[in-house]
Protein backbone atom coordinates (compact mmCIF):
# COMPACT_ATOMS: atom_id res chain seq x y z
CA UNK A 1 0.00 0.00 0.00
CA UNK A 2 3.10 2.42 0.81
CA UNK A 3 4.23 2.04 -2.76
CA UNK A 4 1.08 2.08 -4.41
CA UNK A 5 0.48 5.58 -2.13
CA UNK A 6 4.26 6.68 -3.26
CA UNK A 7 3.41 6.06 -6.96
CA UNK A 8 0.01 7.37 -6.91
CA UNK A 9 1.53 11.08 -5.16
CA UNK A 10 4.36 11.29 -7.65
CA UNK A 11 1.83 10.75 -10.60
CA UNK A 12 -0.44 13.37 -9.04
CA UNK A 13 2.42 16.47 -8.34
CA UNK A 14 3.43 15.57 -12.62
CA UNK A 15 -0.23 15.76 -13.14
CA UNK A 16 -1.04 18.73 -11.40
CA UNK A 17 2.53 20.70 -13.00
CA UNK A 18 1.52 19.62 -16.26
CA UNK A 19 -2.03 21.43 -15.52
CA UNK A 20 -0.45 24.39 -14.62
CA UNK A 21 1.09 24.87 -17.72
CA UNK A 22 -1.47 24.63 -19.61
CA UNK A 23 -2.99 27.02 -17.89
CA UNK A 24 -0.74 29.29 -18.31
CA UNK A 25 -0.16 28.68 -21.77
CA UNK A 26 -3.93 29.46 -22.93
CA UNK A 27 -4.61 32.04 -20.30
CA UNK A 28 -4.19 35.06 -23.15
CA UNK A 29 -5.68 33.17 -25.75
CA UNK A 30 -7.30 36.19 -26.77
CA UNK A 31 -3.83 37.61 -27.53
CA UNK A 32 -2.37 34.46 -29.01
CA UNK A 33 -0.50 31.52 -26.73
CA UNK A 34 1.90 33.08 -24.03
CA UNK A 35 5.74 31.79 -24.45
CA UNK A 36 6.94 30.63 -21.47
CA UNK A 37 10.16 31.83 -21.19
CA UNK A 38 13.25 29.66 -19.58
CA UNK A 39 16.05 30.62 -18.14
CA UNK A 40 19.21 31.49 -21.07
CA UNK A 41 21.96 28.74 -21.25
CA UNK A 42 25.42 30.12 -20.22
CA UNK A 43 27.41 31.29 -22.66
CA UNK A 44 30.26 28.66 -22.90
CA UNK A 45 33.88 30.75 -21.66
CA UNK A 46 37.24 30.42 -22.71
CA UNK A 47 40.35 31.18 -20.89
CA UNK A 48 41.54 34.24 -20.64
CA UNK A 49 44.33 34.82 -22.98
CA UNK A 50 47.18 37.67 -22.77
CA UNK A 51 47.29 38.36 -26.50
CA UNK A 52 45.60 42.02 -26.55
CA UNK A 53 48.19 44.57 -26.56
CA UNK A 54 46.77 48.17 -24.53
CA UNK A 55 49.26 50.69 -26.62
CA UNK A 56 49.69 49.99 -30.31
CA UNK A 57 53.19 49.33 -31.03
CA UNK A 58 54.83 52.06 -33.20
CA UNK A 59 58.56 53.25 -33.76
CA UNK A 60 58.17 54.78 -30.34
CA UNK A 61 57.54 51.33 -28.66
CA UNK A 62 61.21 50.45 -27.55
CA UNK A 63 62.45 46.56 -27.99
CA UNK A 64 60.04 44.76 -25.59
CA UNK A 65 59.63 41.52 -24.52
CA UNK A 66 56.35 40.65 -22.60
CA UNK A 67 56.22 37.34 -20.57
CA UNK A 68 53.36 34.42 -21.79
CA UNK A 69 54.05 32.54 -18.35
CA UNK A 70 54.48 33.46 -14.94
CA UNK A 71 58.05 33.78 -14.01
CA UNK A 72 59.85 33.90 -17.19
CA UNK A 73 63.21 35.05 -17.12
CA UNK A 74 64.97 36.87 -20.14
CA UNK A 75 68.72 36.99 -19.93
CA UNK A 76 70.71 39.66 -21.90
CA UNK A 77 74.61 38.84 -22.47
CA UNK A 78 76.01 42.40 -23.44
CA UNK A 79 79.05 42.45 -25.27
CA UNK A 80 78.41 46.05 -26.82
CA UNK A 81 80.98 48.75 -26.11
CA UNK A 82 77.97 50.58 -23.69
CA UNK A 83 75.97 49.58 -21.08
CA UNK A 84 72.20 48.45 -21.92
CA UNK A 85 69.62 50.23 -20.26
CA UNK A 86 66.37 48.34 -19.00
CA UNK A 87 62.87 48.48 -17.26
CA UNK A 88 60.71 46.13 -16.18
CA UNK A 89 56.94 47.22 -16.74
CA UNK A 90 58.01 50.89 -16.89
CA UNK A 91 60.14 51.20 -13.46
CA UNK A 92 62.96 52.36 -12.49
CA UNK A 93 66.49 52.35 -14.77
CA UNK A 94 68.62 49.46 -14.36
CA UNK A 95 71.89 48.86 -16.51
CA UNK A 96 73.68 46.02 -18.16
CA UNK A 97 77.62 46.28 -18.12
CA UNK A 98 79.27 46.04 -21.40
CA UNK A 99 80.79 42.33 -21.24
CA UNK A 100 77.90 41.76 -18.45
CA UNK A 101 74.63 39.47 -18.41
CA UNK A 102 71.39 40.26 -16.46
CA UNK A 103 69.01 37.80 -15.85
CA UNK A 104 65.35 39.80 -15.65
CA UNK A 105 62.48 37.96 -14.36
CA UNK A 106 59.01 38.34 -15.50
CA UNK A 107 57.00 37.41 -12.20
CA UNK A 108 53.65 37.27 -14.34
CA UNK A 109 51.76 36.69 -17.73
CA UNK A 110 51.64 40.55 -19.02
CA UNK A 111 54.92 41.73 -17.40
CA UNK A 112 56.83 43.55 -19.38
CA UNK A 113 61.12 44.83 -20.40
CA UNK A 114 61.69 47.19 -22.62
CA UNK A 115 65.65 47.93 -23.69
CA UNK A 116 67.46 50.70 -24.22
CA UNK A 117 70.94 51.19 -25.43
CA UNK A 118 73.70 54.15 -27.48
CA UNK A 119 75.66 51.17 -28.42
CA UNK A 120 76.53 51.45 -32.54
CA UNK A 121 76.81 47.49 -32.54
CA UNK A 122 75.78 44.36 -30.48
CA UNK A 123 78.30 42.04 -31.92
CA UNK A 124 81.73 42.36 -33.54
CA UNK A 125 81.19 38.48 -35.07
CA UNK A 126 78.97 36.25 -35.58
CA UNK A 127 80.23 33.07 -34.30
CA UNK A 128 81.31 33.76 -30.87
CA UNK A 129 81.65 37.74 -29.87
CA UNK A 130 78.41 38.47 -29.91
CA UNK A 131 75.22 39.80 -27.56
CA UNK A 132 72.25 37.44 -27.06
CA UNK A 133 68.70 37.47 -25.64
CA UNK A 134 67.24 34.49 -24.06
CA UNK A 135 64.04 33.55 -22.66
CA UNK A 136 63.84 30.47 -20.41
CA UNK A 137 60.06 30.75 -21.33
CA UNK A 138 57.91 32.07 -23.76
CA UNK A 139 57.62 35.41 -23.84
CA UNK A 140 56.69 37.44 -27.01
CA UNK A 141 58.87 40.33 -28.65
CA UNK A 142 58.08 43.56 -29.96
CA UNK A 143 58.79 47.08 -30.74
CA UNK A 144 61.16 48.59 -32.24
CA UNK A 145 65.05 47.15 -32.35
CA UNK A 146 66.20 50.33 -33.17
CA UNK A 147 65.75 51.79 -28.98
CA UNK A 148 69.03 49.71 -28.85
CA UNK A 149 71.18 51.89 -31.09
CA UNK A 150 69.73 54.97 -30.43
CA UNK A 151 67.86 55.18 -26.82
CA UNK A 152 66.81 59.21 -27.56
CA UNK A 153 64.57 59.48 -30.37
CA UNK A 154 65.35 56.17 -31.93
CA UNK A 155 61.59 56.66 -33.31
CA UNK A 156 63.49 58.23 -36.07
CA UNK A 157 66.80 55.81 -36.71
CA UNK A 158 66.99 54.32 -40.12
CA UNK A 159 70.63 53.89 -40.23
CA UNK A 160 72.82 51.26 -39.23
CA UNK A 161 76.37 52.39 -38.78
CA UNK A 162 78.96 49.40 -37.80
CA UNK A 163 79.39 45.59 -39.35
CA UNK A 164 77.11 42.60 -37.67
CA UNK A 165 75.25 45.45 -35.82
CA UNK A 166 72.65 42.97 -34.43
CA UNK A 167 74.17 39.54 -35.72
CA UNK A 168 72.91 36.56 -34.01
CA UNK A 169 70.80 38.80 -31.28
CA UNK A 170 68.03 36.31 -30.66
CA UNK A 171 69.99 33.25 -31.89
CA UNK A 172 68.52 29.87 -30.93
CA UNK A 173 66.15 31.45 -29.07
CA UNK A 174 63.52 28.79 -29.02
CA UNK A 175 60.76 31.05 -26.75
CA UNK A 176 59.97 34.24 -28.62
CA UNK A 177 56.88 34.53 -30.34
CA UNK A 178 54.93 36.74 -32.45
CA UNK A 179 51.86 38.41 -30.47
CA UNK A 180 48.75 39.58 -32.84
CA UNK A 181 48.72 43.70 -33.78
CA UNK A 182 52.48 44.26 -32.09
CA UNK A 183 55.24 43.68 -34.82
CA UNK A 184 58.63 43.76 -34.00
CA UNK A 185 60.22 46.43 -36.39
CA UNK A 186 63.58 47.03 -38.26
CA UNK A 187 63.14 50.05 -39.63
CA UNK A 188 66.71 50.48 -41.34
CA UNK A 189 67.07 51.85 -44.49
CA UNK A 190 70.83 52.21 -44.29
CA UNK A 191 72.51 48.98 -43.92
CA UNK A 192 76.15 46.94 -42.64
CA UNK A 193 78.02 44.22 -43.86
CA UNK A 194 76.49 41.07 -41.61
CA UNK A 195 74.14 43.78 -39.85
CA UNK A 196 71.48 40.84 -39.33
CA UNK A 197 73.22 37.68 -40.05
CA UNK A 198 71.63 34.59 -37.73
CA UNK A 199 69.78 37.23 -35.98
CA UNK A 200 67.12 34.79 -35.77
CA UNK A 201 68.27 31.76 -36.22
CA UNK A 202 66.83 28.59 -34.36
CA UNK A 203 64.25 30.94 -33.41
CA UNK A 204 61.50 28.08 -33.64
CA UNK A 205 58.24 29.58 -32.46
CA UNK A 206 58.37 32.36 -34.41
CA UNK A 207 55.71 32.34 -36.59
CA UNK A 208 55.56 35.94 -38.77
CA UNK A 209 59.25 37.61 -39.92
CA UNK A 210 59.65 41.70 -39.39
CA UNK A 211 59.48 43.83 -42.57
CA UNK A 212 62.42 44.63 -44.15
CA UNK A 213 62.29 47.71 -46.09
CA UNK A 214 65.59 48.70 -47.24
CA UNK A 215 66.10 48.60 -50.61
CA UNK A 216 69.62 48.54 -50.84
CA UNK A 217 71.92 45.83 -49.36
CA UNK A 218 74.94 45.28 -48.04
CA UNK A 219 77.16 41.94 -48.01
CA UNK A 220 75.33 39.08 -45.82
CA UNK A 221 73.31 41.95 -44.42
CA UNK A 222 70.47 38.85 -44.42
CA UNK A 223 72.79 35.75 -44.53
CA UNK A 224 70.86 33.29 -42.54
CA UNK A 225 69.08 35.60 -40.55
CA UNK A 226 65.96 32.77 -40.68
CA UNK A 227 67.90 29.74 -40.79
CA UNK A 228 65.95 26.92 -38.65
CA UNK A 229 62.71 29.04 -38.53
CA UNK A 230 60.35 25.78 -38.63
CA UNK A 231 57.36 28.01 -37.98
CA UNK A 232 57.60 30.67 -40.25
CA UNK A 233 54.06 30.50 -42.41
CA UNK A 234 55.71 33.48 -45.35
CA UNK A 235 58.55 35.45 -46.20
CA UNK A 236 58.59 38.75 -45.74
CA UNK A 237 58.70 41.30 -48.57
CA UNK A 238 61.88 41.77 -49.95
CA UNK A 239 61.99 44.99 -52.00
CA UNK A 240 65.67 45.90 -52.46
CA UNK A 241 66.88 46.68 -55.99
CA UNK A 242 70.68 47.09 -55.10
CA UNK A 243 71.76 43.60 -54.09
CA UNK A 244 75.14 42.94 -52.66
CA UNK A 245 77.69 39.76 -51.96
CA UNK A 246 75.77 36.83 -49.99
CA UNK A 247 73.27 39.10 -49.21
CA UNK A 248 70.27 36.40 -49.25
CA UNK A 249 73.01 33.38 -48.36
CA UNK A 250 71.05 30.97 -46.64
CA UNK A 251 68.39 33.77 -45.74
CA UNK A 252 66.15 30.63 -44.69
Amino acid sequence: MKKFNRIFGTAATVAALLFSLTILSCSAASDGPSVIAFPPLPTPTTPEQNNAQSTPVTLETPLTLEACVDGAVVTFSNKADGPVIYKVNGGAEQTIESGKSKDIKLAAVGDKVEFFGANKAYATDYFSNFSNIACDKDCYVYGNIMSLVQSEGFKDATELKQTYTFSSLFRYNTHIKNKDGADLILPAATLTEGCYREMFSGCTSLTAAPSLPATTLAENCYSSMFSGCTSLTAAPSLPAATLAKDCYNSMF
